[in-house]
């Protein structure tokens, strides 16, 4: 057998190795059968499912792109490639999302804070059929309609 028919075999039984695994061992890390993973070694098995791959990866602890390389699956490589590209080519936005959201949660919650400190009471009216409204009140008289409307947004804001 050429060397390059078994360039996976090659490479798991190295890996392997690397970890000091014996074939049981690679088993009980893998729960892939221990004969298999010889198989796969030796050359006598070829073109191990995406999911033995997977679970090989994981137990010898090896990128899992690299095995599926190593394999021939070039096409799911590309793809997963083009992903993570997509990803990181997006994560600037995706982060500058995450700091304003992160201020409004902060700027909220000061906000309920000094609306603590200040003592501000909230009953709920609600008709039969439970559809109502809230009003905020302060030493037992209604607050003016701006903070009204403040402290909805900061309700549904935060229930969102």
């Amino acid at each position: 057998m050429d060397e390059k028919d078994n360039k996976l075999g090659d490479y798991l039984k190295r890996l392997r190795k690397s970890n000091n695994y014996t074939l049981r061992e690679a088993e009980a890390k893998t729960g892939v059968p221990n004969t298999y993973i010889s198989n796969l070694e030796n050359g006598k098995k070829k073109n191990p499912s995406m999911e033995t791959l997977y679970k090989l990866s994981k137990g010898y602890k090896s990128s899992y792109t690299l095995l599926l390389s190593e394999a021939g699956y070039e096409d799911e490589v590309a793809k997963r490639q083009s992903r993570a590209l997509d990803f990181f080519s997006n994560v600037d936005e995706i982060l500058k999302g995450e700091i304003e959201v992160g201020k409004k949660q902060v700027d909220l919650i000061e906000q309920s804070k000094e609306l603590y400190r200040n003592e501000i009471s909230i009953p709920i009216y609600l008709n039969e059929d439970n559809e109502g409204n809230f009003y905020f009140f302060k030493d037992n008289e209604l607050i003016d309609d701006e903070t009204q409307q403040k402290l909805k947004n900061i309700i549904k804001t935060l229930l969102e």
